[in-house]
Protein backbone atom coordinates (compact mmCIF):
# COMPACT_ATOMS: atom_id res chain seq x y z
CA UNK A 1 0.00 0.00 0.00
CA UNK A 2 1.35 3.17 -0.80
CA UNK A 3 2.35 6.04 1.75
CA UNK A 4 -0.53 8.49 0.58
CA UNK A 5 -3.53 5.74 1.16
CA UNK A 6 -4.83 7.09 4.30
CA UNK A 7 -4.73 10.59 2.65
CA UNK A 8 -6.85 9.08 0.03
CA UNK A 9 -10.42 10.36 -1.01
CA UNK A 10 -11.47 6.79 -0.79
CA UNK A 11 -10.15 6.72 3.26
CA UNK A 12 -11.46 10.17 4.00
CA UNK A 13 -15.09 11.71 3.57
CA UNK A 14 -16.50 8.83 6.45
CA UNK A 15 -16.58 6.57 3.56
CA UNK A 16 -13.65 4.16 5.00
CA UNK A 17 -11.03 4.74 7.63
CA UNK A 18 -8.21 2.87 7.33
CA UNK A 19 -5.49 2.39 10.16
CA UNK A 20 -1.80 2.24 8.81
CA UNK A 21 -1.50 -1.52 10.03
CA UNK A 22 -3.41 -3.06 8.06
CA UNK A 23 -5.98 -4.14 10.66
CA UNK A 24 -8.71 -5.76 7.87
CA UNK A 25 -11.61 -3.59 9.43
CA UNK A 26 -13.17 -0.90 7.48
CA UNK A 27 -15.70 1.43 8.62
CA UNK A 28 -18.44 1.98 6.51
CA UNK A 29 -21.11 4.09 8.08
CA UNK A 30 -22.09 3.17 10.92
CA UNK A 31 -20.73 -0.70 10.51
CA UNK A 32 -17.11 -2.19 10.90
CA UNK A 33 -16.53 -4.55 8.04
CA UNK A 34 -13.85 -7.15 9.01
CA UNK A 35 -11.58 -8.31 6.24
CA UNK A 36 -9.24 -10.54 5.66
CA UNK A 37 -7.63 -11.80 2.72
CA UNK A 38 -5.49 -14.61 4.38
CA UNK A 39 -8.84 -16.56 4.91
CA UNK A 40 -9.47 -18.40 1.57
CA UNK A 41 -13.48 -17.84 1.78
CA UNK A 42 -13.42 -14.69 1.93
CA UNK A 43 -11.65 -14.11 -1.16
CA UNK A 44 -13.80 -17.00 -2.80
CA UNK A 45 -16.51 -14.67 -1.90
CA UNK A 46 -14.47 -11.29 -2.77
CA UNK A 47 -13.87 -12.74 -6.43
CA UNK A 48 -17.46 -13.84 -6.69
CA UNK A 49 -19.28 -10.62 -5.92
CA UNK A 50 -15.87 -8.81 -8.10
CA UNK A 51 -16.72 -10.63 -10.79
CA UNK A 52 -20.81 -10.02 -10.67
CA UNK A 53 -20.14 -6.50 -10.31
CA UNK A 54 -18.07 -6.60 -13.77
CA UNK A 55 -20.44 -8.36 -15.49
CA UNK A 56 -23.58 -6.70 -14.42
CA UNK A 57 -25.68 -4.56 -17.33
CA UNK A 58 -27.97 -2.19 -15.95
CA UNK A 59 -31.00 -2.50 -17.98
CA UNK A 60 -32.20 0.08 -20.68
CA UNK A 61 -34.41 2.94 -18.91
CA UNK A 62 -34.11 6.12 -17.35
CA UNK A 63 -31.17 7.23 -15.43
CA UNK A 64 -32.15 6.53 -11.79
CA UNK A 65 -33.60 2.86 -13.18
CA UNK A 66 -30.30 2.13 -14.02
CA UNK A 67 -28.65 3.87 -10.97
CA UNK A 68 -31.39 1.66 -8.79
CA UNK A 69 -30.58 -1.06 -10.43
CA UNK A 70 -26.63 -0.48 -9.64
CA UNK A 71 -27.12 0.16 -6.17
CA UNK A 72 -29.23 -2.51 -6.05
CA UNK A 73 -26.59 -5.05 -7.22
CA UNK A 74 -23.52 -3.20 -4.90
CA UNK A 75 -25.92 -3.93 -2.44
CA UNK A 76 -26.64 -7.57 -2.46
CA UNK A 77 -22.86 -8.10 -2.92
CA UNK A 78 -21.92 -6.46 0.36
CA UNK A 79 -24.87 -8.58 1.75
CA UNK A 80 -23.66 -11.72 -0.12
CA UNK A 81 -20.16 -10.76 1.55
CA UNK A 82 -20.42 -9.57 5.09
CA UNK A 83 -24.14 -10.90 5.82
CA UNK A 84 -27.83 -9.70 5.27
CA UNK A 85 -28.97 -6.64 6.32
CA UNK A 86 -24.88 -4.82 6.04
CA UNK A 87 -25.55 -3.11 3.05
CA UNK A 88 -28.45 -1.40 4.60
CA UNK A 89 -26.82 -0.93 7.80
CA UNK A 90 -23.54 0.75 6.20
CA UNK A 91 -25.67 2.88 4.05
CA UNK A 92 -28.61 5.36 4.99
CA UNK A 93 -28.81 6.42 1.81
CA UNK A 94 -28.85 5.21 -1.79
CA UNK A 95 -25.79 7.06 -3.01
CA UNK A 96 -23.87 4.99 -5.70
CA UNK A 97 -21.10 7.40 -5.25
CA UNK A 98 -20.43 6.09 -1.69
CA UNK A 99 -21.00 2.33 -2.54
CA UNK A 100 -18.56 2.87 -5.32
CA UNK A 101 -15.80 4.29 -2.90
CA UNK A 102 -16.58 1.57 -0.06
CA UNK A 103 -16.66 -1.28 -2.58
CA UNK A 104 -13.05 0.09 -3.78
CA UNK A 105 -11.96 0.80 -0.19
CA UNK A 106 -12.67 -3.12 0.65
CA UNK A 107 -10.08 -4.01 -2.61
CA UNK A 108 -7.44 -1.49 -1.95
CA UNK A 109 -7.57 -2.57 1.98
CA UNK A 110 -7.54 -6.59 0.59
CA UNK A 111 -4.76 -5.79 -1.86
CA UNK A 112 -2.92 -4.35 0.67
CA UNK A 113 -3.14 -7.46 2.79
CA UNK A 114 -2.66 -9.68 -0.02
CA UNK A 115 0.59 -7.68 -0.28
CA UNK A 116 1.64 -8.07 3.24
CA UNK A 117 1.02 -11.83 3.66
CA UNK A 118 3.15 -12.58 0.84
CA UNK A 119 5.67 -10.37 1.61
CA UNK A 120 5.53 -12.25 5.41
CA UNK A 121 5.35 -15.44 3.40
CA UNK A 122 8.85 -15.03 1.75
CA UNK A 123 10.05 -13.80 4.77
CA UNK A 124 9.03 -16.89 6.87
CA UNK A 125 10.25 -19.26 3.67
CA UNK A 126 13.84 -17.36 3.82
CA UNK A 127 14.31 -18.21 7.27
CA UNK A 128 12.63 -21.33 7.92
CA UNK A 129 13.00 -23.32 4.73
CA UNK A 130 17.25 -22.42 4.22
CA UNK A 131 17.59 -25.81 5.11
CA UNK A 132 19.89 -27.30 8.36
CA UNK A 133 22.61 -25.16 10.32
CA UNK A 134 24.69 -27.18 8.35
CA UNK A 135 23.99 -26.72 5.23
CA UNK A 136 23.17 -22.82 5.49
CA UNK A 137 26.90 -22.31 7.43
CA UNK A 138 28.21 -24.90 4.15
CA UNK A 139 26.58 -22.41 2.16
CA UNK A 140 27.86 -19.43 4.35
CA UNK A 141 31.50 -20.52 3.16
CA UNK A 142 31.02 -21.31 0.00
CA UNK A 143 30.49 -17.30 -0.43
CA UNK A 144 33.30 -16.40 1.48
CA UNK A 145 36.48 -15.62 -1.08
CA UNK A 146 39.42 -17.01 0.67
CA UNK A 147 42.35 -15.39 -0.66
CA UNK A 148 45.17 -17.77 -1.65
CA UNK A 149 47.75 -18.37 0.32
CA UNK A 150 51.50 -17.33 -1.12
CA UNK A 151 53.96 -20.38 -2.37
CA UNK A 152 50.55 -22.73 -3.30
CA UNK A 153 48.94 -23.28 -6.04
Amino acid sequence: MDSNALDNNIFSEGIGSLSSDITGELKVGDVTLEIDASDPDFLDKLQEAGYALQSFSAPAGSDSERTRALVEEIDRRFDDLFGEGTAAMAFKTKSLMKRIKAWGSIVELANAQKDALTDKMSEFNNRYNAGNRAQRRAEAKKKRQFPNKKGSS
